[in-house]
């Protein structure tokens, strides 16, 4: 009778439910890690990303991926993944960035994980994590290589701040 409700948004049958998180960009290595540790600490984890698998085959093979529920879905296609977004999520973690041109990096390292800042804020998700990256200043803070990188990181960390004041956290790891 429940069939046409996602695995990862149906109740669990015990009194009382684990976290429900849904990590956007889970099969890249940020991303795959934050699931291996949710698993691990109890979570129900969700993972969406345009493949909707793990990029490693050895990671794929290991028990904590096997209880993460992987989704196929592009964040920019806001409308494909937002049924993913369950009501009763408790929190989205986005980990999406790239290398490449500045263009590009400004828009898979910042407009990707605006957008899905938005939508789980849009869906009422109760807390968004960005992981971001520290900016020492060395390389790239505002113009050469890295300028798209830092920028569009920078652009999701406002968004954050403006849609969830009190439930939205910033996470800036040393370089990855």
């Amino acid at each position: 009778a429940r069939s046409h409700i996602p695995k990862h948004c149906r109740p669990f049958s015990s009194q009382v439910a684990p976290l429900k998180i849904l990590v956007v960009g889970g099969n890249g290595y940020v991303g795959s890690t934050i699931c291996r540790i949710g698993v691990e600490r109890g979570l129900q984890v969700a993972a969406l990303s345009r493949g909707g698998r793990l990029y490693s085959p050895a990671q794929a093979d290991q028990p904590w991926a096997k209880e993460v529920t992987w989704l196929k879905g592009d964040v920019m296609d806001r409308d494909a993944w937002r049924a993913h977004l369950c009501s009763d999520t408790t929190a989205v973690i986005s980990s999406v960035g790239a290398f490449g041109s500045n263009a590009f990096m400004e828009q898979v390292c910042g407009d990707t994980n605006i957008a899905a800042c938005e939508e789980a804020a849009a869906a009422h998700v109760p807390r968004f994590v960005f992981v971001s990256a520290h900016d020492y200043r060395l390389i790239g803070h505002g113009v050469g290589p890295l300028k798209g990188y830092f920028n569009g990181k920078r652009r999701v960390e406002r968004r954050v701040r403006e849609l969830y004041p009190s439930g939205g956290h910033v996470l800036q790891p040393s370089f990855v």
